[in-house]
């Protein structure tokens, strides 16, 4: 990686060789839980080092996205190549590349992709036609709260196609009419708990597994929306299963509070 892509790149302060926890590693900003303390040892190490083990700078990451925009076929200090970038690019499922989501906005192409380790979350948003790139990253699990708005202003300053404001009517339901879709909802083919919900102040409270909380608004007695990030959620019962659509992805109920 240190030849390949990040050394041509410029990105002469990022690796992926790992971090002892516990350290005092110099430039490394420390992992922060939802309730701001400093998770233990400062970060931590995960096996899959090619998808939880790059440590690199907003600025770095920059570098690495233009030189996915202007890809060179020449035989030495090559980053990346015309037909890698080709095959990363090219989306095979659900509007994803090889780990890039790729995106037609009122015309424009738009990439994205969001990270998520314990005590840290970063995103990247770029638009090859102009090459313009935003790389956010914060060392708390809070950060897509504040890193949405950030994004939103960002979007409406250099008038980024996707980031129109939607205004939705909000629908008071009764604790009792909240609590029938408390419980922990599953993914497809699984059993294993990926997103639990509770009753909070007129609104559902989400935690996903493994940290990361968001809050769904009603609209109606079935349809909720996350204000941080505008996704949809409708909720329905079939076969006496609850089910939850958050856009075209299906989870099930598998236990009730």
């Amino acid at each position: 990686m240190a030849n390949y892509v990040l050394t041509p790149s410029n990105m002469t302060a990022s690796t992926f060789v790992q971090k002892t926890p516990g350290t005092n590693e110099p430039g490394v900003a420390k992992a922060h839980d939802r309730a701001g303390s400093e998770i233990e040892g400062g970060w931590n190490v995960y096996p899959e080092h090619a998808a939880a083990g790059l440590w690199t700078t907003p600025s770095e990451y920059v570098n690495f996205v233009y030189t996915l925009m202007n890809p060179e076929d020449t035989d030495e200090g090559v980053a990346i190549s015309s037909a890698v970038a080709a095959e990363v690019l090219t989306p095979v499922s659900d509007g994803y590349g090889l780990g890039i989501g790729i995106e037609d906005i009122d015309g424009r192409t738009r990439w994205r992709h969001g990270g998520a380790n314990r005590g840290y979350r970063s995103f990247f948003l770029a638009f090859p036609d102009t090459q313009e790139v935003f790389v956010m990253m914060t060392n708390s699990a809070n950060g897509s709260t504040i890193g949405n708005e950030i994004i939103r202003s960002a979007g409406a300053i250099y008038g980024w196609p996707g980031n129109d404001a939607k205004t939705v009517t909000r629908a008071d339901l009764t604790e009792e009419a909240l609590a029938k879709f408390v419980g922990a909802y599953a993914l497809p083919n699984s059993s294993q708990p990926y997103a639990s919900l509770a009753v909070g102040d007129g609104v559902l409270v989400g935690t996903q597994t493994g940290g990361g909380e968001f809050t769904l608004v009603p609209l109606s007695e079935s349809d909720f929306i996350d204000p941080d990030d505008g996704q949809e959620i409708t909720f329905s019962e079939e076969d006496g299963e609850m089910l939850l659509n958050a856009g075209g992805t299906i989870l099930t109920r598998v236990a009730a509070d």
